[in-house]
């Protein structure tokens, strides 16, 4: 998401552009950290689950988990990353 602060300063005033980039980048911060929570809450329900039955694997606990994802999630990224391959055409 792009935010272009001289439109929103130009149409509201340069106080509350400041107020919405600063309501929007705490708010995207937290999405994240909760979508990353919820994904290792459920790997280690799933882990807990599956891996302790089966293989006789040790329980992890929940902030372990979320690191791992956390830590699988930046490897991912490193690793195959997000190339965009569209291309723009002019005419």
């Amino acid at each position: 998401m792009k935010i272009n602060f001289e439109t929103l300063s130009d149409k509201y005033g340069t106080g509350l552009a400041i107020l919405i980039a600063i309501l929007i980048v705490p708010l995207a911060l937290g999405i994240a950290f909760g979508f990353i929570c919820l994904q290792g809450w459920i790997f280690m329900l799933l882990w807990n689950w599956l891996a302790v039955e089966l293989f006789g694997a040790a329980a992890l606990g929940y902030w372990v988990c979320v690191g791992i994802v956390f830590a699988l999630n930046f490897l991912g990224n490193l690793v195959f990353g997000h190339h965009s391959h569209s291309t723009k055409t002019s005419d």
